[in-house]
């Protein structure tokens, strides 16, 4: 299949550029166009993703090329790009910022790259003027098809702007398309693990509109629209994940109900996680640890994804019922993957942020979660093991990411786990009971298909 969608890819010199603040602003103003338009978050991100889905209505697409290969990436994309007039794609860190100190490998840059998408550059300004050339020379020079065809300036007033555009035009050859000014009240805050979702932000939709309103006033959208044209055509098979599936010996489920807890607490979800176990032939049942009384009846196996637990303690140790629930049907042998947050919901105990203790599921009796106010573990990492369990067999070997600011005196030690950049030692991780597979890593389904071949039979055999 072609994939001809107009596109671009918003990218940042850094974290904090103010990505997903102009991100956000170009979909609201697209979407007000009359366009239709899809939207894509590059590395394993979360929250993005929902501020992308909160303007469009529709969900966002992760790309990942640690995680996806480049079939798979233009795959996900053209699939899900087809029939839109523009695809937004937003970048992750720094522009050329991947694995490793020494290469861009794995970068935002990689991503436009396999997707053969022109770059709109984002830099926050804010005390900056001619210092601007020489950031927008290095990022543009460094190499030779960095692609960026434009730069949108943050943070800055309109006098600033126009002070700043022909100089920076003449120097650079780079083409200026537009500023966004600070918005009082449309600011998203942060907090421990990135932004607050849009759920939990006061009024997201008058942010959003003031946002768009600035950016209709700031922002060279025919210029943004003109960039989007210089896309090159893209090819892919529309079959590949079949292909994969079928590669990886997955068999169909046979409409086997998985139960998935999804709520405020457990919003961690890659859409394409979801994607997989339905082309499995998996029936997705969605039920919420804070609201529902018990786990939904029938069900052949289990899956905690994570989320924001923590903020929701008082909610999740009160529902008294769904815990035995939880609790009773994974001691019984229930087929469970939980992770990060939905492994600390098996713990006996979660510490909130203020050091005050919950009683939660207590699948691991005795073990506690507790706030550490630092980063315990981040980054890409491979996991494996020297010994077959029912979830990973000797041999094969998973992909994840980790970013938790949480201990547990559960650390569990059934595999193997080292960052993928090679910094830093290796550790023990994961913990297994009965059969429930846990532990702080998140896993992207498409890249760990054995992973999902060995739960799948589990769900199976308990269907038997």
């Amino acid at each position: 299949m072609n994939c001809s969608v107009k596109r671009i890819l918003i990218s940042g010199v850094m974290s904090g550029s103010g990505k997903t603040t102009v991100t956000v602003t170009l979909l609201g103003l697209l979407k007000k166009k009359g366009l239709k338009v899809n939207a894509f978050k590059c590395g394993p991100d979360y929250i993005d993703p929902l501020f992308h889905e909160k303007v469009l209505s529709i969900p966002s697409g992760n790309l990942d090329p640690v995680f996806q290969d480049e079939e798979l990436m233009r795959c996900i994309f053209g699939e899900k790009s087809r029939g839109s007039d523009i695809a937004v794609t937003e970048g992750v860190m720094g522009y050329y910022d991947g694995l490793s100190f020494g290469s861009a490998e794995m970068s935002s840059y990689e991503c436009g790259k396999i997707l053969k998408s022109p770059v709109i550059l984002v830099i926050n300004a804010k005390g900056m003027s001619y210092s601007l050339i020489a950031v927008l020379k290095g990022m543009k020079e460094l190499k030779e098809d960095s692609n960026i065809r434009g730069v949108i300036l943050n943070n800055i007033p309109e006098s600033v702007y126009l002070g700043l555009k022909p100089v920076i035009e003449r120097e650079t050859g780079i083409r200026l398309l537009g500023y966004l000014p600070h918005v009082r009240g449309a600011e998203i805050e942060s907090r421990h693990l990135g932004l607050f979702q849009p759920g939990e932000t006061d009024d997201p939709e008058g942010k959003i509109k003031k946002l768009v309103d600035a950016g209709e006033r700031s922002l060279d959208l025919p210029g943004i629209l003109q960039i989007s044209e210089e896309a090159g055509n893209l090819s892919y098979d529309e079959n590949y994940r079949e292909k994969l599936i079928k590669e990886a010996g997955i068999e169909d489920a046979g409409n086997i109900p998985v139960a998935i807890a999804r709520d405020e607490a457990f919003s961690f979800i890659y859409e394409d996680n979801l994607d997989i176990l339905k082309r499995c032939s998996v029936k997705p049942v969605f039920f919420s640890p804070l609201r529902d009384r018990e786990l939904p009846k029938g069900i052949k196996g289990c899956i905690f994804f994570g989320g924001y637990p923590e903020l929701y303690l008082k909610g999740l140790s009160e529902n008294k019922s769904m815990l035995s629930s939880v609790r009773n049907a994974l001691s019984s042998g229930l087929p469970c993957l939980a992770e990060c947050g939905g492994y600390m919901y098996l713990h006996e105990t979660i510490y909130d942020t203020g050091g005050e203790g919950y009683r939660v599921t207590s699948f691991f009796p005795g073990s506690e979660a507790s706030f550490s106010g630092s980063l315990r573990h981040f980054g890409y990492v491979s996991l494996s093991t020297e010994n077959d369990n029912p979830f990973v067999k000797k041999g094969e070997s998973l992909k994840a990411h980790e970013f938790h600011y949480y201990d547990t005196t559960k650390e569990g030690g059934v595999m193997d786990i080292r960052k993928i950049s090679g910094r830093g030692s290796a550790y023990r991780g994961m913990t297994l009971k009965s059969n429930t597979f846990a532990g702080f890593p998140h896993f992207y389904y498409y890249g760990n298909l054995p992973l999902i071949k060995n739960f799948l039979e589990l769900c199976r055999r308990r269907d038997s």
